[in-house]
């Protein structure tokens, strides 16, 4: 897998990796890039000062088998986070030693864009919610327990309204 783009902010390097064959109908580095921005402005990573992390762009069938694989789940989701490294390719990327490797995101773009129709929203919004989510995982979030969720939710909220994108946790109707 190579790197087609590395998105540089103060405090954090994102290498973003598109390995999804057919063409992607959604502008997703610069939805990751604003995404991203907003998020750091609203919070700060509580793993490491300056962190890099590895966003890729894949088919159901890569994330299939990497949720079988890792989490014992049968079946493609939207987006998984792994909090360390999978297999250290990315951790030689490590330049200056300043930048702390907290963690690979991998999206199934199919999931995603099918996901976007059903919630009747546009797919850039849904995509944009999805890095805000897994961002917040690789920073060791998580919403295992309904306490922890709310702060998760809270601050999704919060960064998609900066981006002024409405709360996904309201249900949207037709029309």
């Amino acid at each position: 897998s190579f790197i087609e783009h590395t998105i540089e902010f103060d405090s954090c390097n994102i290498f973003v990796s598109n390995e999804y064959a057919q063409e992607i109908n959604f502008d997703y580095l610069s939805i990751i890039k604003k995404t991203v921005k907003e998020l750091l402005q609203t919070l700060k990573c509580p793993k490491a000062e300056k962190f890099e992390l590895s966003m890729k762009l894949a088919d159901n069938e890569t994330v299939h088998q990497l949720n079988k694989q890792y989490r014992g789940k049968d079946y493609a989701t939207n987006v998984l986070s792994f909090e360390e490294d999978l297999d250290d390719e990315f951790a030689d990327f490590a330049e200056d030693e300043e930048f702390t490797y907290i963690g690979d995101i991998i999206f199934a773009v199919p999931v995603v864009q099918e996901q976007a129709k059903q919630q009747n929203k546009p797919v850039e919004e849904h995509f944009a919610h999805l890095v805000v989510h897994s961002v917040l995982h690789v920073f060791g979030f998580d919403h295992i327990d309904e306490r922890e969720a709310e702060i998760m939710e809270d601050i999704e909220i919060k960064v998609l309204q900066r981006l002024e994108i409405k709360n996904p946790y309201i249900e949207r109707t037709e029309g």
